[in-house]
């Protein structure tokens, strides 16, 4: 990859970051969360990497920590890779206040939900669509399939 392929590259993933990360920080402050868990499985969806190594790693690393002061890797069975924590509060005050990685909230990211009115080629656009329409004012977060943590009022 030559040097411009490699800055059109960075700032694809840079977009695709930030997307997330705002998406994540909206959803969270919401729901009166500290922070949240992102799946593998959604960031397989967002960013369509299979693997996960590298300097794309950094990026997404360095991009999230924007909007959230602390980014760790999750861990699964067999040391692999299984998600990622992402909390507004450094690693002290979460032990401090009692709080535990696996007690954050999974972030919701089913772009492929039947309720929802559009229909979405990539977790990207769904991502798009729905900071869009939030941001305009155009749909509640109640309106977002998935949005919302315990409540009584997403659509059927």
């Amino acid at each position: 990859m030559n040097n411009s392929e490699l800055v059109n590259h960075r700032a694809a993933a840079q977009r695709q970051h930030r997307l997330l990360g705002l998406y994540s920080s909206l959803f969270c402050w919401v729901n009166g969360e500290e922070g949240c868990l992102i799946s593998r499985e959604t960031l397989v969806a967002l960013l369509a990497l299979q693997r996960f190594k590298g300097a794309r790693v950094d990026w997404l690393l360095d991009d999230l920590a924007v909007y959230f002061g602390h980014v760790k890797w999750r861990m699964g069975s067999g040391n692999q890779f299984d998600g990622l924590y992402v909390c507004r509060l450094t690693e002290e005050e979460i032990t401090s206040r009692g709080y535990d990685y696996d007690d954050l909230p999974l972030l919701p990211l089913d772009y492929t939900v039947g309720t929802t009115p559009f229909i979405f080629a990539s977790a990207e656009h769904y991502l798009v669509s729905a900071l869009s329409l939030l941001g305009s004012g155009a749909v509640a977060p109640s309106d977002v399939p998935g949005f919302l943590l315990n409540c009584d009022d997403q659509p059927d």
